[in-house]
């Protein structure tokens, strides 16, 4: 809008919720609980390019950012992340592991705002939220 504030593209369409597929995605938004100028606005698009659930062995997914919003630290349509789950271990573990890259403006951009330690600490803490799902369906269940 005239504003400045971007929001997600009307190509978009949304669908009921379902299970993640390829060529589906997520919108992500600011975190309302920072209370910040950017608290629930626009983020990110993200979609899910592939996708493989096997019956044995690993899963393995990769998203893409298709579409940033005011704030997101990486250029556009340059940054994808790929995720892999093991099955679960003797103790129950699961053994996850998440790599990815993405393109910035500029070094200095980079290193003030700790775009590394800060990345790595977002995804620890998505770990954590879906650990704390999975903890949860099983003691409803």
């Amino acid at each position: 809008g005239g504003d400045g504030v971007v929001t997600p593209s009307a190509k978009l369409q949304p669908i009921e919720l379902a299970p993640l597929a390829e060529g589906l995605g997520f919108i992500l938004r600011h975190k309302e609980s920072d209370g910040g100028p950017r608290a629930g606005t626009f983020f990110c698009t993200r979609e899910c390019t592939k996708l493989e659930v096997p019956a044995e062995g690993t899963w393995r997914m990769i998203m893409r950012t298709v579409e940033v919003g005011n704030g997101y630290p990486f250029n556009p349509d340059t940054e994808e992340s790929e995720v892999e789950m093991d099955p679960p271990g003797e103790d129950g573990s699961v053994r996850c592991v998440i790599t990815g890259f993405a393109a910035v403006n500029s070094r200095i951009f980079r290193w003030w705002n700790n775009l590394e330690p800060n990345a790595r600490l977002g995804a620890a803490a998505m770990l954590e939220a879906i650990e704390s799902e999975v903890l949860s369906a099983k003691k409803k269940a």
